[in-house]
């Protein structure tokens, strides 16, 4: 019994000291300028990355301009040339410290859908970075494409009756792209 509890005591002691050594911190952006502290670890973010998205290559340019303002430029319309979309300001900015160093877990920034505002429901792009050797070297990148609702029911009870209850799935356009400067 007592070596029971104290191997879940064990157990829970480890889980806690692993969620102290690695903590999450969102970043406030405000107007896409990113705070001056954190602009070091922003500048990882920054290069050109080629991949694919929606069946087409493309390449992405992540810069970070002099008012500290983070731009996404992608070679094409990420969506096809007629749609006109657009990748705006960066909106939020998530890190995770390990070890006193902060790293970008993820990345939110506007997306307007110029003409092609009904081929999906998302105005954000979701990117999340993959790191290898605490450089990062790919950068996943998400589109909220849309959400279905469906009811699921059951039957419980003496008397039976239905408990019914909505459930919902939301689909997303992904795409991987890789760091090549």
């Amino acid at each position: 019994m007592f070596f029971k509890i104290s191997r879940k005591l064990s157990i829970l002691v480890l889980l806690l000291s692993l969620g102290f050594l690695t903590s999450c911190k969102d970043v406030k952006i405000e107007n896409g300028k990113i705070p001056a502290e954190f602009l070091e670890v922003a500048q990882g973010f920054t290069g050109t990355f080629h991949g694919e998205f929606l069946n087409q290559l493309v390449d992405l340019d992540v810069s970070i301009d002099q008012n500290n303002v983070l731009h996404i430029v992608p070679s094409r319309d990420l969506f096809g040339e007629s749609c006109e979309t657009s990748v705006n300001l960066l909106q939020r900015l998530s890190l995770k410290e390990k070890n006193k160093n902060y790293y970008i877990s993820s990345a939110v920034v506007a997306l307007d859908p110029g003409r092609c505002g009904r081929m999906f429901e998302g105005r954000m792009l979701y990117f999340y970075p993959r790191y290898e050797e605490g450089q990062m070297t790919s950068v996943g990148l998400q589109v909220l494409e849309e959400t279905r609702s469906h009811r699921e029911c059951h039957w419980s009870g003496n008397p039976p009756r239905e408990y019914c209850e909505y459930k919902t799935i939301e689909y997303y356009y992904t795409g991987r792209f890789t760091r090549v400067r």
